[in-house]
């Protein structure tokens, strides 16, 4: 799974020039992208050579690349992609030994 979300974000980056879609249908916003090039790149790179990576990290790197309302495929999206990306790789460095933060009711 890590491989194949960092496959896809290296298509991404390589390709955001060009329109290509990502599956059928969708297309992520090429100016989000070329924005954020570098924070992509590094998200592909971690994923490559981290020994572990936290799952909760790779949920939501495949949250980011499937989900076509989230900030990186819509413009309109209140999330920033920036942010959203950097959330992702502190979540895929998170320690599954840590314990989660418990909700307070």
């Amino acid at each position: 799974m890590r491989r194949a979300l960092g496959q896809t974000l290296e298509r991404l980056v390589a390709q955001s020039s060009e329109r290509h879609p990502l599956g059928p249908r969708v297309w992520p916003g090429r100016e989000r992208v070329d924005s954020t090039r570098n924070e992509l790149g590094e998200l592909a790179w971690r994923l490559r050579v981290e020994q572990h990576l936290d799952p909760r990290g790779l949920a939501r790197v495949s949250r980011l690349l499937s989900d076509g309302g989230g900030p990186l495929f819509w413009s309109r999206s209140h999330e920033d992609l920036r942010a959203t990306v950097r959330e992702a790789i502190t979540a895929l460095e998170s320690s599954p030994d840590q314990p989660r933060a418990r909700e307070t009711r």
